[in-house]
């Protein structure tokens, strides 16, 4: 009557144990692999010599003698580094010169925007970007890294001048950039920015001029360049610049160190420049505007 009700199998498992059971449906093999274990029965089945445990040791030579790739964002080498903001910085020194001057009157950002074809729109190339009226930044690395970065910091400045009715000093945007850049460093899950940033601004503490690198560090600069070109432009400044330099001067000075190691000829259409004065209005320059300038270097 049992067999009769609940089916064959419902029977020969209630009289033989579920064990059995398991057996006769799946099959020897899994049977022996559930009771006994991977490890035994990959030994029963490809021999004593398949069956190997490495010892302890084995794996800290492996690691000790891989590359710094096999860190992890989170972790820290032996030497005390973190090796993949190594690699963001890689990654900036690999992309078009930037570079920024503080002058007494104002500051200026410029920047290489040399098409890497021919047949790509030059205007559609955007390196200098206004994140307030009064504050603009450029960039070398990765392009859309820096659209996310200045993404955020038009949020921020906008969340500023909601609650305190003021536009937000240049000093408090880069630091909100550096701490957004800082927080991509010690989670899981994410990589680091691949990208330096030059912000200027001029607020009631006059003109100021900052660099913000993919570890979160920032600093406040007299003259600073990021980018492939970023040595011989920063020799460049050094031997350049001076305290009492008016922003037409800073202008030239930019233009001049930028051709210092571009490939080419320098021309409006492959620099960007911008600038702010004592208006506090920041600015692209037009490329007529660029073209005289470039005359005036010659």
């Amino acid at each position: 009557y049992q067999r009769r009700v609940h089916g064959k199998q419902w029977y020969q498992r209630r009289v033989h144990g579920k064990q059995w059971y398991q057996r006769r449906v799946h099959g020897k093999q899994w049977y022996q692999r559930r009771v006994h274990g991977k490890q035994w029965y990959q030994r029963r089945v490809h021999g004593e010599s398949t069956l190997r445990v490495l010892p302890l040791s084995s794996f800290s030579s492996f690691f000790t003698n891989m590359s710094g790739a096999s860190y992890s964002l989170t972790t820290f080498s032996p030497s005390g580094k973190l090796v993949q903001i190594e690699y963001a910085l890689n990654a900036v020194s690999a992309g078009k010169t930037s570079l920024g001057i503080k002058a007494v009157d104002g500051v200026v950002i410029a920047t290489e925007k040399k098409p890497p074809s021919i047949l790509i729109e030059p205007d559609t190339i955007e390196k200098i970007s206004t994140l307030t009226h009064n504050i603009g930044t450029t960039y070398a690395g990765i392009g859309p890294d820096f659209r996310v970065l200045v993404r955020r910091g038009r949020k921020e400045a906008s969340k500023y001048n909601l609650v305190y009715k003021d536009p937000i000093p240049v000093s408090q945007m880069v630091r909100e950039l550096a701490t957004v850049a800082q927080e991509f460093t010690q989670s899981g899950g994410v990589r680091p920015f691949g990208v330096s940033l030059l912000v200027a601004g001029y607020d009631e503490d006059g003109p100021q001029l900052y660099q913000v690198d993919p570890s979160g560090s920032y600093w406040a600069w007299k003259a600073s360049a990021i980018g492939k070109n970023a040595k011989n432009a920063q020799t460049f400044l050094e031997k350049r610049y001076n305290n009492k330099m008016q922003l037409e001067d800073a202008i030239n000075t930019a233009i001049l160190t930028l051709k210092e190691g571009f490939e080419g000829a320098l021309n409006e259409e492959n620099v960007e420049i911008g600038i702010i004065g004592a208006d506090r209005k920041f600015r692209l320059l037009t490329p007529a505007e660029i073209k005289d300038y470039i005359k005036e270097t010659d």
